[in-house]
């Protein structure tokens, strides 16, 4: 999809990038306790996530999705200062018992501040040179165009041949053509779909993650559940034509998501052997795939027996 994407110059990996950083710069502050560390270096990985948080949604309105992952991150970090300081008040700690409320007020408070001083003046500086433009009534058609984006997309009547729902994303079913070209025998596409190692062997590391938390808590896998889930889930609800493309910023959490089931479950018996040879295996689809990725024309037959895998698959 990133081969894909960037090829056809859509902004969606601009999107996909900085919300990487933003969950990044969050699962820093998530890790880390202000308990003890000086707290401007506690707090800047959090402004850091708004900024990218502000950057991601300029792009696109996905990054707001992601935000809300972002939100509930935040707060989860919170809940864990809160249950060390209960801990602490058992044993009498007077350092943390006296620095929580303070620390945590600040912390929540600063947030707050960071969204509206940061992430909003970066945000609607992406529509300075809208602004400008002549017949445009300044900042208020500015605030009228964020109404008519949500109404376009909630209320939006329409049909596409390569439309596509979420739950097809996850299982890699309909790819979505962007371009087709016939040549004699041969034939050149470029259709945007998740490499089948990736989409599949992250799909057995997300229900690893569910299983695994069901039964005990864990930090990292709470991280990847968030991160994964708030990509997808307004997508359940959205009604409007959606496609392939809308599961992009759910690739790099199947990635992560795959590689804890790797290390967590395989590779005490394999080792490094596993990760290479899913890696290996990986990067030999991409290889095998990227004529259809990229508009590379090729011999018919190649696509017909060996890259179309299920019926539902034009790539060309």
């Amino acid at each position: 999809m990133a081969v894909e994407q960037t090829r056809i110059a859509t902004i969606d990996s601009y999107t996909v990038f900085f919300v990487m950083l933003m969950f990044l710069e969050i699962y820093v502050y998530y890790n880390q306790s202000f308990f003890d560390m000086d707290f401007k270096k506690n707090i800047k990985s959090l402004f850091l996530c708004v900024v990218f948080s502000g950057l991601a949604c300029s792009v696109k309105w996905q990054g707001f999705y992601a935000l809300f992952g972002v939100f509930i991150i935040f707060l989860a970090s919170l809940f864990f200062r809160y249950r060390e300081y209960l801990y602490a008040r058992k044993l009498n700690k007077k350092d943390i018992k006296d620095k929580f409320i303070v620390l945590s007020s600040r912390s929540l408070n600063l947030f707050i501040l960071f969204m509206v001083f940061i992430f909003l003046p970066i945000y609607f500086s992406s529509y300075f040179l809208y602004a400008k433009t002549e017949g445009v009534n300044g900042f208020y058609d500015v605030i009228k165009n964020q109404d008519y984006m949500f109404s376009y997309h909630a209320y939006l009547k329409a049909t596409h041949p390569f439309s596509s729902r979420w739950w097809q994303w996850i299982l890699n079913l309909r790819p979505i053509l962007f371009y087709t070209h016939k040549f004699l025998d041969k034939r050149a596409g470029i259709s945007c779909f998740a490499n089948p190692v990736i989409c599949y062997g992250g799909l057995i590391g997300f229900f690893y993650c569910l299983s695994k938390i069901s039964k005990t808590f864990d930090k990292k896998i709470f991280f990847l559940l968030v991160g994964y889930l708030s990509m997808l889930w307004p997508w359940i609800f959205i009604k409007r034509p959606s496609f392939a493309y809308h599961y992009f910023p759910c690739i790099p959490f199947l990635i992560l998501m795959l590689v804890y089931f790797i290390k967590d479950c395989l590779y005490v018996k394999f080792g490094n052997k596993i990760l290479f040879l899913i890696g290996g295996l990986a990067g030999f689809l991409f290889i095998m795939f990227y004529p259809v990725i990229s508009g590379l024309l090729i011999p018919k037959f190649y696509i017909d027996k060996f890259l179309k895998w299920f019926v539902t698959w034009q790539l060309y």
